[in-house]
């Protein structure tokens, strides 16, 4: 029962269960770790990579997106490239 009311909540815009964001929490460790201040990289050389580790591609981008909104990344080249800014 409780399974189905986690599935249920989870699908409401903006909610996320503790499991989402320990998720969340690792995938933008491992960006952080991987993509260096300075540096660029193809978006979907990033979301393959932890495609391939297992992670969900809503929440890869979920954590890209956010770190665009932090100013964290920057997208170039029609969106194609992220450079780590800061």
């Amino acid at each position: 029962m409780n399974e189905i009311i986690k599935r249920l909540i989870s699908g409401i815009e903006g909610f996320t269960t503790r499991e989402d964001q320990e998720e969340i929490s690792r995938v933008e460790k491992q960006i952080r770790r991987r993509f260096v201040v300075g540096s660029q990289v193809s978006e979907h050389a990033i979301v393959q990579d932890f495609i391939r580790q297992n992670y969900s591609e809503r929440t890869i981008y979920k954590v890209l997106h956010a770190m665009v909104r932090r100013g964290d990344v920057q997208y170039r080249m029609q969106r194609k490239v992220l450079i780590r800014v800061r």
